[in-house]
């Protein structure tokens, strides 16, 4: 048997010019070159849907599902008194509680949302406090330093 029989024609690629635009493949036996895919080939048919076993019409995303969730109004006992808040209200609460209960991870949660939540009004953001001193605050800070300042000396005296 003949091998080129079964394999089909030996394709080579050949350069055209820049201008033309690219390769092109042509047929080394005398078979004519393949056409191009047809410009509407890859579009729909009539009646076709595109992805049959994709998400079906009104279902709903996991994020909505989630904000469905947390929307929804659940009873908060404070103070003896009930009240109707979200769910994700009452988890704040709840954090909130545990933080000042002394859990340190509900602690430190809180401080992160507070510093997200109020960026401007945290007084842990790293800003310094305006400093207003009256004339009793300079007073008593100056009675502060004599006392340290007469505390280390007579220690340092004591070492000698």
């Amino acid at each position: 048997m003949n091998n080129e029989a079964k394999k089909g024609p030996v394709r080579i690629r050949q350069r055209i010019s820049r201008a033309g635009g690219g390769e092109r493949i042509v047929a080394k036996s005398s078979d004519t070159p393949r056409k191009k895919r047809l410009p509407n080939s890859g579009s729909m048919k009539k009646g076709e849907t595109r992805n049959p076993h994709g998400r079906p019409k009104g279902a709903k995303g996991t994020k909505a599902m989630i904000k469905k969730l947390l929307s929804e109004k659940t009873s908060v006992r404070e103070g003896g008194r009930s009240r109707k808040v979200t769910l994700y209200h009452a988890l704040l609460l709840k954090e909130v509680q545990m933080a000042f209960d002394g859990d340190w991870r509900a602690r430190k949660t809180v401080i992160e949302l507070g510093r997200w939540a109020l960026p401007e009004e945290n007084p842990l953001a790293g800003k310094p406090a305006a400093a207003v001193s009256s004339a009793a605050d300079d007073a008593i800070l100056s009675w502060f330093e004599d006392e340290l300042r007469a505390g280390l000396g007579a220690e340092n005296a004591e070492q000698e």
